[in-house]
């Protein structure tokens, strides 16, 4: 199954789903198909995704496994060709940096001040934390988008 092909399924399946939920997910992944389409322009990632798309075709045919195999391309895609959603290194960052600069921060503060130690420890170490990850998180998802490896329309 081509890109276009599956884009013109899933815009076939919008229509004629009463679900909206179900419209919604078809819709959102004809989009993705899309914007995969227009971001490949040298056509390097086409024969891979078009043998990805072949190969889950009998899922996407049975409305019991579509969803699944929606999702095991979106981990494909991840994976293998290193495709990100938008602020997926913002968001990664900000939380691991939050849960990093509070461990810090709560136990170089318990090592100063006892009780006081471990809410300032928390505030600052979180913050510290917080900040780092951002910037961090940022700088990664510049770099994603100079190698046109973010997908708006792709969600976890």
């Amino acid at each position: 199954m081509k890109i276009d092909q599956s884009i013109e399924f899933f815009n076939q399946l919008t229509e004629e789903t009463q679900n909206s939920s179900e419209r919604r997910r078809y819709r959102q992944f004809a989009r993705m198909l899309n914007e995969l389409k227009e971001k490949d322009t040298s056509g390097k990632h086409t024969m891979i995704i078009d043998r990805k798309l072949d190969e889950i075709q009998p899922q996407l045919l049975s409305a019991a496994d579509r969803k699944k195999a929606m999702q095991s391309f979106k981990k494909f895609l991840m994976k293998s060709l290193r495709y990100v959603p938008a602020n997926y290194y913002v968001t990664l960052g900000t939380g691991l940096g939050n849960l990093m600069g509070s461990a810090l921060g709560v136990t170089f503060g318990i090592t100063f001040y006892r009780i006081m130690g471990i809410v300032f420890g928390i505030l600052i170490g979180g913050g510290f934390g917080l900040t780092l990850g951002l910037l961090f998180g940022r700088y990664l998802d510049k770099k994603a988008r100079t190698e046109k490896r973010v997908l708006e329309h792709l969600w976890i």
